[in-house]
């Protein structure tokens, strides 16, 4: 179902493998079964131990589109608006406050609201500058190499301007 936060419309996010990775004790191979079980079936059941370890540290909620657009407005009223993603983890966090009552929260934005100007235009009835830095990044002439279809080629011209071959 795709929403106003592309990156919430994963199916299969990499962030939920690391932290299964982690629940399940480090235990690769059991990550490996529970996801080839998901290749075949289209789901599987967390092992309740790594699920209370989840459930010990983590809360969800629901955020639809609308409480999007809403948190977006709010954000938007002291001159601080945030990009859709960042709007859903707000969003949760008040949902699920109770719960984790006695935890600091810190945000940190996933991303410049300017990545997404129409979503940030429908919550806020503006469109958002893009960032001093890139202004003028639409007046930018594009630049590109072109290099031939072979992995030996492109792997040397990495290694040509990467630092981490210096």
């Amino acid at each position: 179902v795709s929403t106003l936060s592309p990156a919430m419309d994963i199916q299969v996010a990499s962030n939920f493998e690391r932290i299964l990775f982690e629940a399940l004790d480090r235990d690769g191979e059991a990550v490996a079964r529970l996801y080839a079980q998901l290749a075949q079936s289209g789901g599987f059941d967390i092992p309740e131990p790594a699920l209370a370890r989840l459930r010990a540290d983590f809360a969800a909620a629901h955020v639809d589109d609308a409480e999007t657009l809403q948190t977006m407005a709010w954000s938007a009223q002291d001159d601080a608006p945030i990009c859709p993603h960042t709007a859903v983890g707000y969003a949760a966090r008040a949902k699920v406050a109770q719960a984790m009552s006695n935890n600091v929260v810190v945000f940190l934005a996933t991303a410049h609201p300017a990545k997404f100007p129409e979503t940030v235009a429908q919550a806020t009835g503006a469109a958002p500058a893009l960032p001093a830095k890139c202004a003028d990044l639409f007046l930018r002439q594009e630049q590109f190499d072109s290099l031939a279809a072979d992995v030996d080629a492109v792997k040397q011209y990495i290694r040509e301007r990467s630092r981490a071959w210096s």
